[in-house]
């Protein structure tokens, strides 16, 4: 009997479906990515073997990431009242989303609307300029978003397109990153635990 449930777990198609969630990781799009956790997940299955398989993902995603320090993915279900729809009965969804480090080693970087406050107050006005610390692109406070490194003294800040760039740094070389769309801010883990928090003075 155990044999018999482990099997069910483990089918064919769920094994091939982690397969291809490991050739997928750090290359493909954020709904490949979805679409491939989905098929791994799929019902029936308990809810604590559900949760398991996640882990196995995230376990995964791990071992293939080549930019430990930098980019990190976490999977998640989410149900039919989070993504917002009306139909109540609608099964839970696989989400996945990304942390995104420091290269100093001052932890996770945190997604920011416009100049970060911290700029502002120690500059006593609005009128900065930044600067892609990656890519060194201009003007990146006027993007829909960034990531900034909260941490005294860094001013580390990550334009979305170099996040994507880390998101996928196992693409094929054929299909360049650049030619890609900057990531959403939906793509971004802290966004579904917190609200952006306003960043102290002394964070700077």
């Amino acid at each position: 009997a155990a044999r018999e449930a482990v099997n069910a777990v483990l089918s064919a198609g769920r094994l091939a479906a982690i397969g291809r969630w490991a050739s997928a990781v750090w290359a493909e799009t954020l709904p490949t990515l979805e679409r491939f956790a989905e098929a791994v997940v799929a019902p029936p299955l308990a809810i604590v073997v559900r949760r398991a398989l996640l882990d196995v993902l995230v376990d995964v995603a791990h071992r293939q990431n080549l930019r430990r320090r930098r980019v990190s993915v976490l999977c998640f279900t989410r149900s039919a009242k989070t993504r917002g729809e009306s139909n109540s009965c609608s099964a839970a969804s696989v989400a996945v989303r990304f942390d995104f480090m420091c290269p100093k080693r001052h932890g996770m970087l945190q997604p920011v609307r416009g100049l970060p406050a911290a700029y502002r107050m120690r500059s006593n006005t609005d009128d900065l300029m930044l600067a892609c610390s990656h890519c060194e692109r201009d003007q990146i406070e006027e993007d829909e978003m960034i990531l900034h490194c909260p941490r005294f003294g860094c001013c580390y800040d990550l334009c979305l397109t170099c996040a994507e760039t880390l998101v996928r740094h196992r693409k094929s070389a054929e299909t360049p990153i650049a030619a890609a769309s900057p990531l959403s801010d939906e793509i971004l883990a802290t966004q579904e635990s917190q609200r952006i928090r306003k960043i102290r003075p002394q964070q700077i």
